[in-house]
């Protein structure tokens, strides 16, 4: 990846920045240049408080770890619960030196307005970038910069296709391992009176969130990639191939009746209740079936020779959310430290209150996973390809289209090549 290379041509650089560095965190130090000329930093530090846990993580981890860590820094900390507060700031030029992004169509607007400092070239050079199990957490926006910095607590969260086994026995269907038998499992299952599999269909969510990615990984993940990088768009051949996959999946009958009106809770109870012998879904879903020793998953089936989809993972995760530095504030060096140690603070409590796993490592050990939940960490860890979360780049108008034509997809009623044109008329519109 470009910021491997990055890394590893300013090593130099990060090795003289590690040696300063102290701290469990490692990235945190109380001198800059602000300090070296007697001046003192003073930081305002807008936070998240829109629940209980961003409250709790607060005033429990990032608040007391800031003022541990740079005693001599003053800090104004300020918590929000909605984006008022931080378009307000944005419009008028008053943006805190660091201050935390939700959501894409937080974060937009404030890089419109060249808001929002470029923290790649600090956290290569200062080793922080090192710390990410998970590169795609810190994967740079399409103009090559990073915006903002996060733990990645949901980027281990990738889509599995969950399996009940006593059902295949039960039918003595094998288990498949390429698209074809994949497609003759469906079909077996089909002649058995079977609905072979289910997924989050409502208004095509699945659609929207991995299913054409996936599709298109298994065939060449180049496509992804050319994907998010706006080389190519929803028309371009191998994506409309993509898209295929579910048309065929969906006339074939593959899916429940109604699929695209049935809710989250509706779709996986079909699975738990061993109604269907397959189920497609992000790795949220361990938590409800891992108590299940008759579930299990398996590798997404592969397209292509050339393909070996153990080596390949999508990472959920958005590109523009986490913390952020102001590109006006008075002491930049300083803020990015301390936006690091907010990242640092927001991975361990992860780590520590949830039992979950980050992006960012930070060295806390902990408690055992479910045997279900450890094999799913193992086989994301084993890829060595982690790409993002291509939901997390579409405009509002493209999200909104893919629910109308990813509903008519998995209903069986459209086709693909019109699905696609669709939408890229809509991705045209900026």
């Amino acid at each position: 990846m470009n910021l491997k290379r990055r890394v590893a041509a300013m090593a130099m650089a990060g090795l003289l920045a590690v040696s300063l560095l102290a701290g469990c965190s490692g990235g945190q130090t109380a001198s800059g240049g602000s300090q070296a000329s007697g001046e003192k930093v003073t930081l305002r530090v807008l936070l998240p408080a829109w629940d209980d846990v961003r409250k709790q993580m607060n005033s429990d981890y990032i608040e007391p770890a800031l003022r541990e860590k740079f005693p001599d820094y003053e800090f104004e900390f300020e918590e929000y619960t909605d984006q008022a507060k931080l378009n307000t700031y944005n419009a008028t030029g008053d943006l805190p030196d660091v201050f935390f992004s939700g959501a894409m169509s937080y974060t937009m607007p404030i890089i419109n307005a060249n808001g929002a400092e470029d923290l790649l070239p600090y956290i290569t050079e200062d080793g922080f970038a090192d710390k990410y199990t998970v590169p795609s957490a810190i994967e740079p926006w399409t103009d090559g910069k990073l915006y903002t910095l996060n733990s990645g607590s949901d980027s281990y969260y990738t889509p599995r296709l969950y399996i009940n086994k006593s059902m295949f026995e039960e039918n003595n269907i094998e288990i498949p391992t390429t698209w074809d038998e994949f497609i003759s499992v469906c079909q077996q299952f089909i002649d058995k009176g079977i609905t072979p599999l289910s997924t989050h269909s409502f208004e095509g969510w699945a659609v929207n969130g991995f299913l054409w990615q996936m599709f298109a990984m298994a065939e060449d993940p180049d496509t992804v990639t050319k994907f998010y990088n706006g080389e190519i768009g929803f028309t371009d051949p191998a994506v409309v191939e993509a898209f295929s996959k579910i048309e065929q999946l969906a006339k074939m009958g593959a899916f429940p009746e109604g699929c695209a009106q049935m809710d989250y809770g509706a779709t996986i109870n079909l699975f738990k209740s061993k109604q269907v012998p397959m189920y497609m879904m992000f790795t949220w879903t361990l938590s409800e079936l891992e108590g299940d020793e008759d579930v299990d998953f398996i590798t997404f089936p592969s397209m292509s020779e050339d393909v070996d989809m153990t080596e390949y993972a999508q990472a959920w995760g958005g590109p523009l959310a986490g913390f952020a530095v102001s590109s006006q504030s008075k002491f930049k060096e300083e803020a990015v430290k301390v936006a690091e140690e907010c990242t640092f603070q927001e991975a361990l409590f992860f780590n520590k209150e949830q039992n979950t796993l980050t992006a960012l490592d930070t060295g806390y050990e902990m408690a055992e996973l479910s045997p279900l939940a450890q094999k799913s960490r193992d086989a994301f860890d084993a890829a060595e390809n982690k790409l993002p979360s291509l939901t997390f780049i579409y405009s509002t108008k493209v999200v909104t289209e893919l629910g109308i034509q990813g509903s008519k997809l998995m209903l069986g009623q459209a086709d693909a090549q019109e699905v696609c044109e669709a939408l890229e008329a809509i991705r045209l519109e900026g």
